[in-house]
């Protein structure tokens, strides 16, 4: 898998690429919610039938070789833009066919390795779309 797209904007548009992605094939957690019954057995289950929101990180670089502090702020900051500024859910789309309705809610730039290569993770809430 080399690239995602959400809202209908690649990856790619921004040259990032895909280190590794976490969370993606993670099993989403039941929906319930457990009430201690004094006198009885066991506790008391209210089964909601839905699931709970999922976490994927996406580690990702950057190459800003050809650009100096200044034109790789304007860079990062146009990244965040595309990425933090919509509100609610957005179509998150992988090369590879997966689909999910996601929000992106934090980018951490990791560091900075040598020749200006920026390592950074994107953390989408998300849920899939079948």
């Amino acid at each position: 898998m080399d690239r995602f797209s959400l809202n209908g904007v690649w990856s790619t548009e921004f040259n990032i690429q895909i280190m590794s992605i976490q969370g993606r094939y993670n099993i989403p957690k039941k929906q319930y919610e457990s009430i201690e019954v004094p006198g009885r057995t066991g506790n008391l289950l209210i089964d909601t039938g839905a699931t709970l929101n999922k976490d994927i990180t996406i580690e990702c670089c950057l190459d800003c070789t050809p650009l100096d502090d200044e034109q790789i702020n304007v860079k990062m900051k146009a990244i965040s833009n595309w990425l933090i500024s919509a509100i609610g859910y957005q179509d998150l789309v992988f090369s590879d066919g997966g689909r999910f309705k996601a929000i992106a809610k934090d980018i951490v730039v990791d560091h900075r390795r040598k020749d200006n290569i920026f390592i950074f993770n994107i953390v989408f809430e998300c849920y899939e779309v079948m």
